[in-house]
């Protein structure tokens, strides 16, 4: 079978901030109507590739080498030899659709302006566009500010704003990582069908290789800015030849990290019929319901997986829990106390503790590490000034920094290395519930490997009960015991974590189980490597 044309041809493409050489000699080819995954951890090179391939590389990055376009030589060198090109030869959605959207002007009229069309067939062309990337509403949809809708469907109209002018490459970097499965499948989905109408090439960049491994023809593996490896995805995904990508394959949970803790007798969590509604967002409308009669038991040394998509309540039920929300209805207790009772708050601090899916947002930029860490002992008076820093240290060493960190500030540290200290920080005060909502969702697969472990030997260790919020089921298999499916605020299916995520019986749970990404089966060779 004849391979189609060549639209994109990349040789020896560098990329330089400074003295340093983040894009090393990149070499790289993507047929008409291909998809070429591009994977890689954080720093490997993958989006400096990207935005130097889009004319779109900062002030203080210079980039060396020549890109070819359906046989047009673009200089790396000149980014404004891209300004022509980027919009109506080459598309590009970014990670976050909100960063992306101006908040102030509607989803329409920025679709609008991508199209460079007089007003009435700019807005012809706009609702076009939102009904063929899935939305259901086009003219609402088009009237509607960033904020009022979901991530889903911003990232479905970042896909149109990118199509608008139907370029032949199509540039998307890390589309779905923050999506939930069920609308990584939908988008993915989107992807292959708008592929198939326009015959578009598609770069797509991502550290998740089983969302590569459903969506891409070819993979190539990035590490220290340069390439490693190359091939078909089946070939690279299931028999990787590089030790690198070896490692990044053999990362992604397969199964339960670590032995079972044994349950303790007492009741570490429990709630009766929560319900929970936030209050109305304008004056004369009605309350919005998040939870409604969830029912929950968290025993001593248990950890519970707490799933469902955006929106469905993990998140609030998680918020209930530490006590910075009161439920609108039922009762919830930590170990017998009501956590949002102002009389018991030291008690509940001394007892439950949260970590943050953004360890970067929960750390104060402006404090050392050690003040950090030093803090929740000095709130509740434990220990001198000294013994708080001996405490800080070993709370560290718990979780795998050394004391060098100590005097270093969150912007000096690695994603990995926040959510450590993140992690450190909520140990302090040796609670015996800890909260954890999405801790590694925004992890490089690597890193979120080491951070599963790391918090399934913590819990072993001190034999605490864990709720693990997440919507990533391999992160839930690799940690819990018992599991609750949240759907649209309502526990649809809950029981121990081998039946549900292998044997479901709610039709939700089995189309959100259906719709996770997974990496293709490992060879025997591979395996034996």
């Amino acid at each position: 079978m004849t391979r189609p044309a060549r639209l994109l041809s990349v040789d020896s493409l560098s990329v330089k901030i400074g003295a340093r050489r983040v894009v090393d000699r990149v070499a790289l080819e993507i047929a008409t109507g291909e998809t070429l995954g591009l994977v890689g951890e954080s720093g490997s090179g993958k989006s400096m590739t990207a935005f130097a391939l889009g004319g779109l590389l900062p002030p203080v990055a210079r980039a060396e080498g020549i890109v070819h376009l359906a046989g047009d030589a673009l200089p790396a060198d000149r980014p404004e030899a891209w300004d022509p090109i980027r919009g109506r030869r080459v598309g590009v959605v970014f990670q976050d659709p909100y960063a992306s959207f101006d908040p102030l002007r509607t989803v329409g009229a920025q679709i609008a302006m991508a199209c460079h069309l007089p007003r009435e067939a700019a807005r012809a062309r706009t609702l076009a566009l939102l009904e063929e990337c899935g939305l259901p509403e086009p003219g609402a949809m088009a009237g509607a500010y960033p904020h009022q809708v979901s991530g889903g469907q911003l990232q479905r109209a970042g896909l149109a704003a990118a199509l608008a002018q139907a370029p032949a490459l199509l540039i998307a970097d890390e589309p779905t990582t923050a999506l939930d499965a069920t609308v990584q499948a939908q988008i993915v989905e989107l992807l292959r069908r708008l592929q198939a109408r326009h015959g578009m090439a598609i770069l797509f960049i991502s550290h998740d290789l089983a969302v590569v491994a459903r969506v891409a023809d070819r993979v190539a593996v990035m590490k220290d800015g340069r390439i490693v490896e190359t091939g078909t995805a089946a070939r690279v995904l299931s028999a990787p030849s590089h030790a690198y990508t070896q490692v990044l394959v053999a990362s992604r949970p397969a199964g339960r990290i670590g032995a079972p803790v044994r349950p303790g007798d007492t009741i570490a969590l429990e709630s009766s019929s929560v319900g929970f509604a936030y209050a109305p967002r304008r004056m004369g409308a009605v309350r919005e319901a998040a939870l409604a009669d969830v029912s929950l038991r968290i025993r001593a040394g248990v950890c519970l997986g707490l799933v469902g998509e955006s929106g469905s309540g993990k998140s609030t039920f998680g918020r209930l829990a530490v006590g910075s929300a009161r439920p609108s209805s039922g009762s919830l207790r930590v170990f017998g106390l009501e956590p949002s009772d102002p009389a018991s708050a030291r008690a509940r601090a001394r007892l439950v503790q949260m970590v943050f899916q953004d360890a970067a947002g929960s750390l104060n930029p402006r404090r050392m590490v050690v003040a950090s860490l030093m803090e929740p002992l000095a709130l509740h008076g434990i220990g001198t000034r000294g013994e708080r820093q001996d405490r800080a240290a070993a709370l560290l060493d718990e979780v795998g920094l050394g004391t060098e960190h100590l005097r270093r500030y969150p912007h000096e540290l690695s994603g990995g290395q926040r959510q450590r200290v993140a992690i450190a920080r909520s140990l302090a005060l040796d609670p015996a519930l800890l909260v954890c909502d999405e801790p590694v969702t925004a992890l490089d697969m690597t890193i979120q490997a080491q951070i599963l472990k790391l918090l399934a030997d913590i819990r072993a260790r001190r034999a605490m009960a864990m709720l693990f919020i997440s919507h990533d089921i391999a992160a839930v298999e690799a940690m819990a015991d018992d599991v609750a499916v949240l759907h649209r605020g309502r526990v649809v299916e809950y029981g121990a974590a081998s039946r549900i995520l292998h044997a479901p019986v709610d039709g939700y749970t089995r189309a959100l189980l259906g719709a996770v990404a997974r990496l293709p089966v490992r060879s025997a060779s591979a395996v034996a490597r």
